[in-house]
């Protein structure tokens, strides 16, 4: 993984509560915590809403990838 490159590829994403992060091929999105995961899909990781705070929590427990791992993967 090239962490000095000049070319990034960015994405931004408004959160409004609780979402997970998905992975699709090299594509990532954002879908309602608790929304249906589509086939060849993978949830990577939560973002967690309580009392007005978020941080990032590990995906749902049917997820069988790691977050490391997937960036060690696109990479």
């Amino acid at each position: 993984f090239d962490f000095e490159t000049q070319q990034l590829h960015t994405k931004m994403f408004l959160v409004q509560g609780s979402m997970t992060c998905r992975l699709s091929g090299s594509d990532v999105d954002i879908a309602q915590d608790g929304a249906a995961i589509p086939s060849g899909t993978d949830s990577i990781m939560r973002i967690v809403e309580r009392g007005g705070s978020f941080w990032v929590d590990r995906a749902s427990s049917a997820s069988v990838r790691k977050l490391w791992m997937v960036v060690r993967d696109v990479a």
